[in-house]
């Protein structure tokens, strides 16, 4: 008998990267969102509020072997209900969902309330990822594929910021690969 004739497959391990500034290159990314899981299957279970936020999924893995890591990118941030006045409060307009600011929409569904400024800092996020792996402005989306197809290095910040008692791995900052410096050698 031979093992792959016996060979029963399993689920994959995927070593996630440590803490800490990490060298990387993109392997993979896919446009999402919060409703969805990475294989583009609908969550099992899903909140109050009707509007998904758009994401740019990004897969990362060690230039040096130390693991990967999948991340999610936000298009859009949404206002807190304990950024309200009191009198937007007071209104009745608006419920608290999870921390979220809802109203219903014309549908009569409720959904999160876009912040502007949190989305510009959205934005700023995808930007400085874009520049760090050497994308030039004006680039899109599409454009990931020349990086992942030049394996381009980037740095990456990873921090763990637990999420309902479980450790959640994130990346907090994105930037441009730090430049080899070549050793001055005196030859004689």
């Amino acid at each position: 008998m031979s093992k792959l004739a016996d060979y029963q497959s399993k689920t994959p391990e995927f070593q996630k990267l440590p803490e800490g500034v990490q060298k990387v290159r993109l392997v993979s990314y896919k446009e999402t969102d919060s409703f969805h899981n990475y294989d583009g299957s609908l969550k099992n279970e899903l909140p109050e509020w009707a509007n998904p936020c758009e994401q740019l999924a990004i897969t990362v893995v060690s230039t040096s072997g130390k693991g990967g890591l999948t991340h999610r990118l936000n298009m859009e941030g949404y206002v807190k209900f304990s950024e309200l006045t009191t009198e937007e409060v007071k209104c009745g307009k608006f419920t608290d969902v999870n921390g979220y600011a809802c109203a219903k929409n014309k549908s009569g569904k409720l959904v999160r309330i876009v912040d502007e400024g949190k989305t510009k800092t959205c934005e700023n996020i995808l930007d400085q990822a874009f520049a760090a792996i050497g994308m030039e402005e004006g680039s899109g989306v599409a454009d990931l594929d020349t990086a992942i197809a030049d394996k381009k290095e980037f740095d990456i910040l990873v921090v763990n910021e637990p999420y309902e008692g479980a450790d959640q791995l994130r990346i907090t900052r994105f930037k441009k690969a730090a430049a080899s410096v070549a050793e001055k050698v005196d030859i004689e």
